[in-house]
């Protein structure tokens, strides 16, 4: 079971970063594109409630479906992007 979780992480960060993955190599040997094992982790999370504009979530609700992401995730990356390029 971890080997599958391990490949499909592998193939979502080969996705996600774009790599280009030469014709030789078969999906089996992905996992030596990245030689670190993978470790998965539970960070701490904390759950909070936020009143939104509708209009502002009907802007959330297709950003999510159309890149295929819950909207709880969308929510994180907005505010981290947002915070990362917060100037002062």
């Amino acid at each position: 079971m971890l080997s599958y979780v391990i490949r499909k992480v592998n193939t979502i960060c080969i996705r996600l970063l774009n790599i280009q993955i030469p014709p030789h190599i078969e999906y089996n040997d992905i996992h030596m594109c990245f030689p670190n094992e993978f470790k998965p982790v539970k960070p701490e999370k904390t759950v909070i409630s936020i009143r939104l504009d509708a209009d502002v979530l009907k802007v959330l609700d297709t950003l999510s479906n159309d890149t295929d992401i819950s909207r709880n995730e969308l929510i994180v990356q907005c505010i981290d992007y947002a915070l990362k390029n917060f100037h002062q």
